[in-house]
């Protein structure tokens, strides 16, 4: 039995697919040191700029559309002239 199993892996095909295995192997680790080492540091970086940019180019912050009415201290539109609740004076804008 050992003599058949040795003459079946002794085989051309055999030895050719562990041959290729043991290759495959070898690339797929070559493959990943390449994109994780060499590939992915420059992506970050250019990732983590692009990041700070966008930060920096912040809207700023909306124009008021309410003010408070300094007699009652209730909320009134920016451009009203009189408080709706006690209809004290506003200031102008």
């Amino acid at each position: 039995m050992l003599k058949e199993f040795k003459d079946f892996a002794m085989r051309g095909n055999v030895v050719d697919m562990a041959v290729g295995i043991i290759i495959g192997a070898a690339f797929g680790g070559i493959v990943k040191s390449l994109v994780s080492d060499v590939l992915m540091p420059p992506i970050f970086f250019l990732v983590r700029g692009i990041n700070r940019l966008k930060r920096q180019e912040a809207a700023p912050p909306a124009e008021p559309t309410t003010k408070e009415c300094p007699l009652c201290l209730s909320t009134v539109p920016i451009q009203a002239v009189r408080c709706a609740h006690c209809t004290g004076e506003m200031k102008a804008a």
